[in-house]
C-alpha cells in the first residue's frame, strides 16, 4: 500500500505538469500552476501516508476460537489507557501477539455483546479486553485443530498453500495446528501453530468450514 501511495504521488506531479505547462503562458502563471501541483502532490501524499498508518495492523488478537488482525483505526482508542500498560502505545513495529481475556460477569458479556451490535466494535479492539497471549495461551491449545485434518478436507491449490507453509515452518504436518485468522476484509486465512500453540506460520486459506 505504501509503495501505491508513492506511485501514485509520483505520477500525478508529472501528469498535471504536462497537462499545465504551456510555453505561451506567462512566466507569473507558470509559477502559479507549478505551485498548485505542488500542493496537490503534498496534500496527496500526506492523505497517503495518514491511511496507511491507519491501516497499519497494530495487534493480533486471540478471540475465542480465532486469531483477529486489527488495524489502528480499529482500535477503541477511548479505552486504550485501559489496556495493560505495554500495550497502551499501538506498536509500529508490525502486529503484537496478544490475547483477550474472558467477561469477568454476565452483566459484562452482554454489555460487550451490545457494543458489538450497536458499535460493530469486537473485543479484539477493545484495549480493556486485551491481556498477555501467555494469559490466553490454554484457552488456545484447546481452541486450535490439527492442520492434517483441514489438508485433507482442501482443494489441491489450497493444500499446495499449506504445503508450503508447512515447509517454511521445517516441523511435519502431525505436529501442526490451526486457527482462522481474520481481519477487517478479509476471513480467508489461518494461522498455523506448533503443539504450544506458537504461530509459526500462515496460509491463505479459510480455516471456517472443518470442525
Amino acid at each position: 500500500m505504501l509503495a501505491l501511495v508513492f506511485g501514485v504521488d509520483v505520477v500525478c506531479g508529472p501528469l498535471l505538469t504536462l497537462v499545465a505547462y504551456n510555453p505561451a503562458k506567462k512566466r507569473r502563471l507558470m509559477l502559479l500552476d507549478f505551485t498548485v501541483i505542488g500542493s496537490i502532490q503534498l496534500a496527496a501524499l500526506a492523505y497517503g501516508l495518514y491511511s496507511v498508518t491507519e491501516a497499519r495492523p497494530v495487534v493480533l488478537a486471540f478471540e475465542v476460537d480465532r486469531f483477529v488482525a486489527v488495524p489502528a483505526a480499529g482500535v477503541d482508542l477511548t479505552r486504550l489507557k485501559s489496556a495493560p500498560a505495554n500495550l497502551q502505545a499501538l506498536s509500529w513495529r508490525g502486529p503484537v501477539l496478544i490475547g483477550t481475556r474472558k467477561p469477568k460477569d454476565a452483566a459484562e458479556q452482554m454489555n460487550a455483546m451490545t457494543v458489538l451490535l450497536q458499535q460493530g466494535l469486537e473485543i479484539s479492539a477493545r484495549p480493556d479486553w486485551w491481556q498477555s497471549y501467555e494469559l490466553s495461551r490454554p484457552d488456545v491449545k484447546t481452541r486450535m485443530k490439527h492442520l492434517a485434518n483441514l489438508y485433507a478436507a482442501r482443494r489441491l491449490d489450497e493444500q499446495t498453500l499449506i504445503e508450503t507453509a508447512r515447509l517454511k515452518s521445517g516441523l511435519p504436518m502431525s505436529s501442526l495446528y490451526y486457527l482462522p485468522m481474520t481481519g477487517q476484509k478479509r476471513e480467508d486465512f489461518i494461522a498455523i501453530l506448533d503443539a504450544e500453540a506458537n504461530i509459526v506460520g500462515y496460509a491463505n486459506v479459510s480455516g471456517f468450514d472443518i470442525k
